[in-house]
């Protein structure tokens, strides 16, 4: 039942940590085309980089780039930074499940310590190789 309730457990984490990466890549490409879209303007107020307007949804949106933080801040600023911070988490997470919390678990594509033995049933180092095929000459 552990073992069950820990597969289920890394899938969550797993998921989760995915989606949010898509996230935050998704948030980091909308800056990229928000910062390309952006217009200088004679009518900006003092250090703002330029603007543009944007239609989401049937909504109208302004948006100005200011160089440096203005002198006064709204009472409500949104952060992206969630998306980043989510990932690394679950990632970390993650990691934590797939090699610390069951490290005897076999997984595929992960690297295993023992070698197979040859088809022989006996591993022989070159030497004993050599040795053998000299004395056959």
């Amino acid at each position: 039942m552990a073992g069950l309730l820990m597969q289920w457990l890394e899938l969550l984490v797993r998921w989760t940590h995915v989606i949010c990466g898509i996230a935050w890549i998704g948030a980091s490409f909308y800056f990229i085309a928000l910062d390309a879209s952006l217009k200088p303007g004679v009518q900006l107020p003092h250090g703002v980089k330029g603007d543009a307007w944007q239609v989401h949804g049937g909504g109208f949106y302004q948006i100005q780039k200011y160089l440096v933080a203005p002198g006064t801040l709204p009472t409500h600023l949104t952060w992206f930074k969630w998306e980043a911070y989510a990932t690394w988490i679950f990632g970390f997470a993650l990691l934590v499940l797939v090699y610390y919390a069951n490290p005897t678990s076999p997984r595929p594509g992960t690297f295993v310590s023992k070698r197979p033995r040859p088809s022989s049933g006996r591993a022989r180092s070159w030497r004993s190789t050599a040795r053998r095929s000299a004395r056959r000459r």
